[in-house]
């Protein structure tokens, strides 16, 4: 099978930090990749460079910042400890999320991150989430 690209290609963004899950991060951008969306992976540290949970190293795309001024069909948030904490702490990625559910457009978080952005900017919570069974106790 021959994966046909979008009528419209979507800009997608993976954010990631240091300790977020390998394997979440690059089946959300492997998968969004083949679909046809145009993924930018983008690092929360001050480099590009990301060392994952299990030490697996992955190179950004580019760093949060210069992200701030486009405009997402969707941002993806992988979990993984310590990586979501690192999410949840990167000011620029509030500030994107925010602006998402401002103005309707989508956003996920996957295990971990959720609880973590969830917690930290309680508004983002919608009518579905799924996370690391631990971290729902934190929000009831």
């Amino acid at each position: 099978f021959a994966c046909t690209p979008m009528a419209t290609e979507k800009k997608v963004l993976v954010p990631l930090a240091n300790g977020s899950e390998e394997l979440e991060a690059i089946s959300i951008i492997d998968t969004l990749r083949r679909a046809g969306a145009q993924v930018t992976v983008a690092s929360v540290e001050d480099t590009l460079e990301v060392t994952c949970s299990r030490q697996v190293k992955i190179v950004a795309d580019k760093r949060i910042a210069e992200c701030t001024t486009t405009t997402w069909d969707l941002i993806a948030c992988p979990g993984g400890m310590p990586g979501a904490e690192h999410l949840r702490d990167s000011n620029e990625l509030k500030e994107l999320l925010t602006n998402q559910k401002n103005n309707q457009r989508l956003y996920a978080a996957v295990c971990a991150s959720p609880g973590s952005l969830f917690l930290a900017l309680p508004s983002l919570v919608s009518l579905l989430a799924l996370l690391f069974s631990s971290l729902s106790l934190c929000l009831s």
